[in-house]
């Protein structure tokens, strides 16, 4: 998708725009801060969030939330926004032994084939 500006009978496009209403997608910036899956990063797994003197905690409920609320329901935008807040790379991973449920072990296998 091109971020560039087009020009069509006197009215300047942003191509991104123009996609979003033709497909009907219309996030902004207010709908990323306030939805669920930023608010889990920016609590447990965004960069900056851990650090050796700050380790995230694991929540077995949020894995189990996020499993069947988002990566089951298999909606590809909400997949992408997992994958770029880095769930899988600085929570699942970081979290992974032989006692996680298993939404943990399902969600780092969809996550990775996806």
């Amino acid at each position: 998708m091109s971020w560039g500006l087009t020009y069509k009978k006197g009215i300047v496009h942003r191509k991104f725009e123009r996609y979003s209403r033709i497909n009907k997608v219309n996030t902004s910036i207010k709908d990323l801060v306030e939805d669920p899956i930023t608010i889990y990063a920016s609590k447990h797994w965004a960069v900056g969030v851990i650090t050796n003197q700050n380790p995230s905690k694991y929540d077995e409920q949020m894995v189990k939330d996020i499993y069947n609320n988002e990566i089951k329901q298999g909606s590809p935008s909400r997949i992408k926004l997992l994958n770029y807040s880095g769930y899988l790379d600085n929570y699942l991973w970081h979290h992974y032994d032989d006692s996680v449920c298993t939404e943990h072990t399902l969600s780092i296998i969809f996550l990775i084939n996806e």
